[in-house]
């Protein structure tokens, strides 16, 4: 351990690795992963990279941790929905509604959605694979819930779950990589309004 490092306060190693992920975000989302250097980053905080090294092992831990952060956002920001008093089907469109425009700002996380990507840094993988877990876990609350009050109609819960994954990962690419989020987003909740409105409860 770095003596000049180790007797800063931990609210100053905070903040020190705070400011390090925080322009990481910034050089990654412009540049990508693989043109970003930790030089660069050290060179714009205006330290030496032994620096970067002190509180990240390398540019790829620095990385998820950047990608960690980005969903992190996403999952307060569907907790909300989440925690809303409001009927299944109200809180499976907004739950859309609210991940598609909150994975738009996520410009680290899109590209990890390219092939290339995926194929050649599996680090990543796990920060993914979690955030999957989240999902799968939160819509079939959702949707268990749905069923047991009446709002929907399903046979089977975990192929339900199953479905709506693929559909939620489905479209991500041409969204966010092809830059059609802005254009398609009406239309999405548009969409979404009707495909819920088909797992409703039929009643007399």
């Amino acid at each position: 351990m770095n003596p000049a490092f180790s007797e800063n306060s931990q609210s100053d190693q905070e903040s020190i690795r705070d400011k390090i992920v925080a322009t990481a975000d910034e050089f990654f989302a412009h540049y990508g992963f693989q043109k970003t250097t930790m030089d660069e980053i050290a060179r714009k905080l205006h330290k030496a990279k032994g620096a970067l090294y002190y509180y990240f092992k390398g540019k790829e831990e620095l990385y998820t941790e950047v990608i960690k952060r980005e969903i992190d956002t996403v999952r307060s920001a569907l907790n909300e929905v989440i925690r809303q008093d409001t009927d299944p089907v109200a809180k499976l469109e907004n739950y859309f509604t609210v991940r598609f425009k909150a994975l738009n700002q996520c410009v680290n996380y899109h590209e990890t959605m390219k092939a290339d990507f995926r194929e050649s840094y599996d680090f990543v993988n796990p920060v993914r694979e979690e955030f999957e877990q989240y999902e799968r876990q939160e819509i079939k609350n959702i949707l268990s819930t749905g069923k047991s009050s009446g709002h929907f109609s399903l046979s089977d819960i975990d192929t339900s779950v199953d479905v709506i994954m693929i559909l939620l990962n489905s479209i991500e690419v041409p969204l966010y990589l092809k830059g059609m989020y802005n254009k398609y987003q009406n239309i999405i909740f548009e969409m979404t309004t009707i495909l819920f409105d088909g797992l409703k409860k039929n009643k007399p």
